[in-house]
């Protein structure tokens, strides 16, 4: 009887050690896969910087200087290990400044999902998802936000009592900060590179509600090339800004890298042209970025560095 009456006791002691381990470990890692934390200021602007370079078209830089900018609501942000998630509304612009006046040439504004990672040097975007439209909208936050932030989201008014957006008048005072000049809200900038035009439209409210509009300046885009010189690589072509830049792709780069350098087994050197933003690329890194290497780790982010011509 003693020898059952013990056996029986430890089975049930196992038992009892097993549930509150598993218990433990169900708590800890809830915890280390859903902690909510929060951005500082400036990582807030990086991540903001990041997400209008990789998202927002830049098409005029040639011909004007032409930037990108985004700001958003934070709903929450969660953090597993060193990757971070933010549940926002996003709004989104490109400017032109144009005879000391920024226009908003085209922009976006919606719920979405921003994911970086915390890295030693702050945080960087890994990836942009906007939320669904039309009759797919609500059925997407609710299986993309959870519960603690798709309240916040609900509550959210973007819009102020004159119908107008209130992250794009913040938007604007940011765009005047880091452009130097006001943004223009009455009249239309529109461009036509196919043509090589421009126009200015004003935008006149009409006693019965509607709108006019009236054209009041138009011209040539060739009294506002910026490029010096056009290099047509055999991977992209390219462009020499007059101030010394170099752009590409709606991106612009400080540097043109010419890497040159032997393949092994190579029975002649190869050379790698890249615009960068980063000052100096090893020989290894050129030839893995080129496409030759299957990690995803080897190539550079297109606001880093771009290949345009390869020998």
């Amino acid at each position: 009887m003693i020898n059952k009456m013990s056996i029986l006791l430890k089975k049930s002691f196992t038992v009892f050690l097993s549930i509150v381990l598993m218990t433990t470990m169900s708590a800890c890692s809830a915890d280390e896969q859903g902690k909510a934390v929060e951005l500082s200021e400036s990582e807030i602007e990086s991540l903001m910087e990041q997400v209008a370079q990789s998202d927002v078209d830049i098409r005029y830089r040639n011909y004007f200087r032409n930037e990108a900018f985004a700001n958003a609501e934070f709903f929450g942000i969660d953090k597993d290990g060193n990757q971070g998630t933010a549940y926002v509304y996003l709004n989104e612009g490109a400017f032109v400044v144009f005879k000391d006046k920024a226009y908003n040439m085209s922009g976006s504004a919606g719920e979405a999902i921003v994911k970086f990672s915390f890295t030693d040097n702050g945080v960087t975007l890994s990836e942009l998802v906007w939320s669904a439209d039309g009759g797919l909208h609500e059925d997407w936050l609710k299986e993309n936000f959870p519960a603690k932030y798709l309240k916040k989201a609900k509550a959210f008014q973007p819009h102020d009592a004159d119908g107008k957006s209130v992250l794009g008048a913040q938007l604007d005072q940011t765009v005047k900060a880091k452009l130097g000049v006001p943004v223009e809200s009455d009249n239309i900038l529109e461009i036509d590179i196919d043509k090589g035009t421009y126009e200015i439209t004003r935008i006149k409210d009409k006693t019965d509600g509607t709108i006019d509009t009236e054209i009041i300046e138009r011209g040539s885009l060739s009294d506002f090339l910026q490029y010096r010189s056009i290099r047509k690589g055999n991977i992209k072509t390219y462009y020499q800004m007059t101030d010394g830049t170099w752009f590409c792709d709606g991106y612009s780069y400080q540097y043109r890298l010419d890497i040159k350098g032997r393949l092994h087994n190579a029975a002649c050197d190869s050379e790698y042209v890249y615009l960068s933003n980063i000052p100096e690329i090893s020989f290894e890194q050129a030839w893995k970025a080129s496409g030759l290497s299957s990690d995803t780790n080897d190539y550079f982010q297109t606001q880093e560095a771009v290949l345009v011509e390869m020998k």
